[in-house]
């Protein structure tokens, strides 16, 4: 996919969840920075602010990192 098709397409929870660290990195860290902005504004997962001035690779570890704590904190309280 182009970058634009994968910010459509790329559910970061699933991936997240179902997925290694591995390969969330490899469909994420090939993006442009506008894109991976545009992944974790539409999932709510960052706001403008915690994204001035990241780099693409920081970009990608926070899309991680929060991604998987949704799904920690969604998978937690299940039980």
């Amino acid at each position: 996919f182009e970058d634009e098709a994968k910010a459509d397409v790329a559910n970061p929870y699933a991936l997240a969840s179902k997925g290694s660290k591995a390969q969330f990195l490899s469909v994420f860290g090939g993006m442009k920075p506008a894109e991976i902005k545009r992944v974790l504004k539409d999932n709510n997962l960052a706001t403008r602010v915690d994204m001035t001035g990241k780099s693409v690779s920081q970009l990608v570890e926070m899309l991680y990192d929060r991604a998987s704590s949704k799904v920690r904190e969604r998978t937690s309280s299940m039980f």
